[in-house]
């Protein structure tokens, strides 16, 4: 497998050279102003002999919830000739599990992002059955994705999705019946309203969130690779490095995990009130016509992610690390002025912070804890002044002015 866009640094340890990969990131016509950062713990080039299932990616846990399928990954995920294949299996002897009679991979990583680009290298799912049906079944996809956040204040955001790309859905809309050629690029959200989470989706918010792009080729023969870059301002997305959609980023910035997976789409399944539904293939004439297709794969050669070191932001970019404060971590902290958030990034760290905001005064006005690599925390109730944050965990005590403003 040939991996792309490749530099190498290298460095000399003890006498011993070490060859450190370093990527670029795949967008023609690239921002020169920005300095793209590789980021190792959110990448992985499939080029071991096994997966890391202890510290990249989760294994059998932590996975989202579908109702069409399961997720069984021991069965289902496995390197391939320095690719990653993910593979959607029919369930032996069309046993139902939990009413579903598929299962299929996952990778999702570890670690979450927020803001910078992302990129995979991706050979899509063969599904050729002759029929009206031919290419149609499955839906190889690569996507960010949060937690849900249901603490936040009043329309805010309680879940955030980017689709960076969902091929061979075969989506039918407004008339008109894509094809294998065809891709999505969307977005998907939950906020508070009245005090209730409220899903926004593509279809019915087509200008904020939805995109739709057709390729000259057909991503099931070769691989190709899709990108997305998320700034505080702009989501925009990329083929093989041409740029082909973007919205205003206005609520997507939670922390997500940069996710792999294969899922089923129709005659597998039924769309019913924003939930596919499971379609017994023994049953369904449509489906048991397809299954002859299934076991299938997905292939990912790469998934590469960075972050700028250009803040993106419309409001001030705080800084970084203090050298005299003793923190032995790697952490940013910036503020968005726009979407009035405080944001703190605290890199490859795992565990639990305690973050403390004071006044001038020395008066205590935010003392909360939290798991997450990166917090994002509202500061639309606090007056325009200067404050001091702390953060405080296994790493040491960072403490920094901030200005809200």
């Amino acid at each position: 497998m040939i991996k792309i866009k490749t530099l190498a640094s290298v460095f000399f340890l003890t006498g011993t050279a070490v060859v450190q990969a370093q990527y670029e990131p795949l967008i023609n016509a690239a921002d020169s102003g920005k300095i793209w950062e590789y980021q190792e713990n959110l990448s992985d080039e499939f080029n071991g002999n096994a997966l890391d299932w202890n510290n990249k990616w989760f294994y059998n846990n932590n996975l989202p919830t579908v109702k069409a399928w399961k997720w069984n990954n021991g069965n289902n995920v496995k390197l391939v000739g320095n690719a990653a294949e993910i593979k959607m299996s029919h369930n032996n002897n069309n046993i139902a599990v939990d009413g579903t009679y598929f299962n299929s991979g996952i990778l999702k990583t570890k670690g979450t992002f927020v803001t910078g680009y992302v990129e995979a290298r991706i050979k899509g799912a063969v599904m050729n059955v002759p029929g009206t049906d031919n290419g149609r079944g499955v839906c190889p996809s690569f996507w960010l994705y949060s937690d849900f956040d249901r603490s936040v204040g009043e329309g805010k955001t309680v879940y955030s999705e980017i689709d960076i790309v969902e091929l061979q859905q075969y989506d039918y809309f407004n008339g008109e019946q894509d094809d294998i050629f065809d891709m999505e690029h969307n977005l998907h959200l939950v906020r508070k309203v009245n005090g209730q989470d409220v899903w926004f989706r593509p279809k019915q918010n087509v200008a904020t969130q939805k995109n739709h792009y057709t390729a000259s080729f057909d991503p099931t023969k070769d691989y190709h690779v899709y990108g997305c870059e998320v700034n505080e301002k702009e989501i925009i997305w990329y083929v093989d490095g041409a740029r082909v959609a973007s919205k205003p980023n206005t609520y997507w910035y939670r922390p997500m995990n940069v996710t792999l997976s294969l899922g089923l789409r129709v005659p597998f399944v039924k769309f019913v009130n924003n939930v596919f539904e499971p379609v017994n293939p023994l049953i369904d004439a449509r489906a048991k016509n397809q299954l002859s297709a299934i076991p299938t794969t997905m292939s990912v050669d790469y998934v590469r992610v960075w972050k700028s070191k250009r803040s993106d932001s419309t409001g001030s970019d705080t800084g970084t690390t203090n050298p005299t404060d003793g923190y032995k971590g790697d952490i940013r902290v910036f503020l968005n002025q726009r979407l009035k958030t405080l944001n703190i990034v605290l890199g490859n760290f795992s565990g639990e912070s305690r973050i403390t905001m004071f006044n001038l005064s020395g008066t205590k006005l935010l003392d909360t804890t939290s798991r997450l690599s990166e917090i994002v925390l509202p500061t639309n109730s606090y007056p325009n002044a200067p404050y001091i944050l702390h953060v405080t965990n296994q790493n040491g005590v960072h403490s920094q002015k901030i200005f809200i403003k």
